[in-house]
């Protein structure tokens, strides 16, 4: 996703975000949940109470992103359809401000947040993944013994967001506004 909105933003140069929004492809798996029942051991200690509560967070997190990401294609869609029957302008060329009214508020403030909260989920959603799946480890030497402890999380260099192309300058802003605790 970032990758294709640094494309976009380079061509189109700081546009509003909503001009920056189309589909993206991304195969979910909603069968990517915990099996509870058989986490149900973590429930014998406070630690692990916690990370059970840590782990239904991080799930929470998964689908939110999931959900999102559905209801921003569809909006993302939804423009697109509605530019391609567009008869704006001559040449089909028209100002920003004619195709915003043609669009309409709602599905333009509608597409901008959605991205908006797509773009906070990416950039925070991982580091709270990370911190469950250490939790859980924690938990599990404590409960079991180190030999129960599971190979670390390693992230390709090449996939780290360090790595990863720079977000649009409003959406950076937007992002770095929302201060969120992943604790």
């Amino acid at each position: 996703m970032y990758k294709s909105l640094d494309d976009i933003n380079t061509k189109l140069n700081g546009e509003p975000e909503w001009v920056l929004a189309k589909p993206i492809s991304y195969d979910f798996n909603s069968s990517n949940v915990f099996d509870y029942k058989s986490l149900a051991f973590l429930l014998s200690i406070q630690s692990g109470r916690e990370v059970f509560t840590r782990l239904q967070l991080a799930e929470r997190a998964y689908l939110d992103l999931m959900s999102g990401l559905s209801e921003f294609n569809e909006s993302a869609l939804e423009k697109q359809k509605k530019m391609a029957t567009s008869q704006l302008g001559e040449n089909n060329f028209a100002s920003l401000g004619e195709i915003e009214r043609y669009i309409g508020v709602e599905l333009v403030a509608r597409t901008r947040d959605q991205l908006r909260g797509i773009v906070v989920k990416l950039a925070h959603d991982e580091s709270r993944y990370i911190k469950a799946f250490e939790s859980l480890n924690r938990v599990l030497v404590e409960i079991f013994c180190p030999d129960y402890e599971v190979q670390k999380i390693v992230i390709q260099e090449r996939h780290a967001i360090a790595q990863l192309p720079n977000l649009p300058d409003n959406l950076k802003k937007h992002v770095a506004e929302q201060n969120i605790d992943i604790e």
